[in-house]
């Protein structure tokens, strides 16, 4: 099935949303935020629309649409890294690392052909934006406050990247050049633990920024101009973790609940307490979620992979492993991978949660999965990026950082996969081969992390 052009170009997000449903049955995927997806595909460069001259099935699958590809909850959740991720260019790839001097950064997006990161250096937040074929900077944006704690990731959607900040803001970046379009104010010092920051990554779908804050509010901005939609204010609580945006409800975890809100009105649909309330337990939500074919999936303190109904928040199953599971899930072709603190990657059956394999790495795995064909990307604290068979979990290779710690998510664009490492480094590896640049001689990996959601 192919479509010109021309005919795609005029296609509006309902007709969008309805050729997707035309390609891959409902249960595979969220459509909605597939076919958000579907301009950031025909137009590969940020600023400069290059429309495709033949969609197919072919390129829908390389969308994310069923079988092809599934990171942590972002075809879910968010939708778009701008169409970049599992393409190849013409030309074979060529391994790269890019020097950050930070021990602290956020996981990568790619977009339009660059990698977006966020690091703090010297106290301050720095986003960069790098070119994924070279690794060379694009642009840089600083903000203009102290940092101390792990950086948001970013996020890219219409030709703006969007991040929290410890500035007790959400910034608006255009993509291309890096300038400023607009910085919305969550400073809140009558919650003094935090004053308010947005600490994780927002989520952008049909022209809304939706995005949490540590003093316990969710609200929905308009992309565009960074006006308030809605809030949904429950403070006195801790939101931990990016939203996730599936069907027009909005999925989001603080402490020890889980919530559905509303995503037109914020108003909250349900609520399901999925954690230990005794603090004494040290147990919480401590993933983002992943909601795939009418499911949530997400990890807590304690150790456990929880099910829930996406429309009721009713226990599916759980899944209980050996320590913290931090590391948020991806769903593809019915099988749920994730990663936990018991150095194991796990891979479940997405309707049972019975385990299919478990392969051990060499430390806690905390980054959150890349599924791609038939390989699943993690990374590792033992300073080692795995690709492993999704139906095996035989490891198929494994490329050695310069001794840190990869917690970050992964990204595969360009036939590349992109990371950051607590070396102080953004590599870029052949997703294939696992060939990749000369790491750099080791450094004491006793402070800083990557990734945070």
């Amino acid at each position: 099935m192919t479509r010109s052009a021309d005919i795609i170009r005029a296609l509006s997000r309902r007709r969008a949303r309805q050729l997707v449903r035309e390609v891959v049955p409902a249960k595979e995927t969220n459509h909605a935020s597939v076919a958000h997806c579907l301009e950031h595909v025909l137009e590969p460069s940020v600023g400069t629309p290059s429309w495709s001259s033949s969609f197919t099935r072919r390129a829908a699958l390389r969308l994310g649409l069923g079988t092809a590809v599934a990171v942590g909850a972002s075809i879910s959740a968010v939708g778009c890294d701008g169409g970049d991720r599992g393409e190849k260019d013409a030309v074979s790839p060529r391994p790269w690392r890019h020097t950050i001097d930070s021990r602290s950064m956020s996981s990568p997006i790619v977009a339009g052909g660059v990698v977006y990161i966020l690091s703090i250096r010297e106290n301050t937040e720095v986003l960069d934006a790098l070119d994924a074929v070279t690794g060379t900077e694009k642009w840089a944006y600083t903000t203009t406050t102290s940092a101390f704690l792990d950086p948001s990731s970013p996020m890219v959607a219409d030709g703006a990247v969007y991040f929290g900040s410890h500035a007790g803001a959400l910034y608006a970046l255009n993509a291309a050049t890096g300038t400023k379009n607009w910085i919305f104010d969550t400073s809140d010092w009558s919650f003094p633990l935090s004053g308010g920051w947005p600490f994780y990554s927002p989520a952008v779908v049909d022209g809304t920024v939706y995005f949490s804050a540590e003093n316990g509010v969710l609200r929905a901005m308009n992309a565009v101009t960074g006006t308030e939609k809605w809030a949904a204010d429950m403070r006195g609580t801790t939101f931990d973790y990016r939203p996730d945006v599936v069907d027009g409800v909005v999925y989001v975890n603080w402490d020890e609940v889980f919530h559905a809100f509303d995503a037109a009105t914020g108003t909250e649909k349900w609520a399901v307490t999925a954690a230990s309330t005794d603090h004494d337990d040290h147990d919480f939500i401590s993933s983002s979620p992943a909601v795939v074919g009418g499911t949530v999936y997400f990890g807590t303190a304690g150790g456990i992979l929880h099910a829930l109904d996406a429309a009721t928040g009713t226990k599916k199953w759980a899944f209980t492993t050996g320590d913290f599971v931090r590391s948020s899930p991806a769903v593809a072709d019915g099988v749920v991978y994730f990663g936990s603190r018991d150095k194991n990657v796990y891979a479940l059956d997405a309707a049972t949660g019975a385990k299919k394999w478990a392969f051990t790495a060499g430390d806690s795995v905390h980054s959150s999965p890349v599924v791609v064909g038939g390989s699943v990307y993690v990374g590792s604290d033992d300073g080692k990026v795995h690709a492993l068979d999704t139906a095996t979990g035989t490891e198929r290779w494994a490329f050695t950082t310069g001794g840190g710690r990869i917690e970050s998510s992964l990204e595969v664009a360009h036939g590349l996969l992109y990371f950051g490492c607590t070396d102080g480094h953004v590599y870029a590896v052949d997703a294939a081969t696992g060939a990749g640049p000369t790491p750099p001689a080791p450094r004491s990996t006793s402070s800083g992390s990557t990734g945070r959601r």
